[in-house]
């Protein structure tokens, strides 16, 4: 992926600018995804100031404002669509989790401060070192993400996986709101069937609103969106405590070909 940094962008974010402000010059791809990355950081601090705000206010209730950040966090996909990638500055897109990681690893092993705002605001217990385990990895398989499987025409892999983490960040809200059925894998944490069945509802709404976002919604079908959806539902309830949105990636990404294949070859 090359172009030259003289030529205009054709992303959507140099459109835009071009669209509504004809007189300005126009953005070549360097700028366009430099532009498009600070978006993407506006967008974090904005998600963080919020999840503060809603721990502070809710302090009885820590999952609140650590599913909010989590499920915003998966969010970030939305801005690909943003990106040029004629240009190499595309890896740009990783830009937030890449920072995030080492904030998250200084707040959590070196500053290790309980009533820091953010810190608080993505911990369940008043131990901050429960940064390095959830939250660092959800920076990791962003970052994972954004490098390896981004593309504004074939985000499909992206998608599925951060869809996935939409599912996990409301089965705990569910499961707590709802759960009356309960079970235990060895290694696991207590899940309920509700909160699994949360993880399927939504991994698919995922897909749909993040396809929809991209543009890509052509590939959309209910039979390859249930089984994306059961395999992140059985995944999230099996995996162990700890490590599910690794385990989560992991899974998914190796079994998309297959999945994909098997509905195409039956047609």
């Amino acid at each position: 992926m090359s172009s030259s940094t003289t030529t205009p962008s054709n992303a959507k974010l140099a459109t835009f600018l071009t669209h509504h402000f004809p007189s300005s010059t126009p953005l070549t791809p360097l700028h366009n995804n430099i532009y498009a990355s600070l978006l993407t950081v506006i967008y974090v601090q904005i998600v963080m100031t919020i999840g503060s705000y809603i721990q502070k206010a809710i302090p009885t209730k820590p999952e609140l404002s650590r599913k909010f950040i989590h499920v915003s966090a998966a969010s970030w996909i939305v801005f690909w669509s943003l990106f040029d990638e004629t240009h190499w500055s595309w890896r740009l897109n990783v830009l937030v989790p890449v920072a995030m990681f080492f904030k998250l690893f200084y707040l959590g092993a070196i500053k290790k401060d309980p009533n820091d705002p953010e810190t608080a605001s993505m911990i369940r217990t008043s131990n901050p070192t429960e940064l390095l385990y959830g939250p660092i990895h959800f920076t990791m398989l962003m970052t994972y993400v954004g490098l390896h499987h981004y593309s504004s025409t074939t985000p499909h892999k992206g998608i599925i996986i951060m869809s996935s983490m939409i599912g996990d960040g409301i089965a705990p809200l569910i499961g707590q709101a709802y759960g009356r059925y309960t079970y235990r894998v060895p290694m696991g944490n207590r899940k309920t069937v509700e909160g699994s069945a949360g993880v399927l509802i939504g991994t698919i709404l995922g897909c749909l609103v993040f396809s929809c976002a991209l543009g890509v919604e052509e590939w959309l079908e209910w039979r390859k969106l249930v089984a994306f959806g059961s395999l992140a539902a059985f995944v999230e309830g099996c995996s162990p405590g700890r490590f599910d949105n690794l385990v989560l990636t992991l899974v998914l990404d190796l079994s998309f070909d297959g999945i994909m294949n098997i509905y195409d070859w039956r047609g």
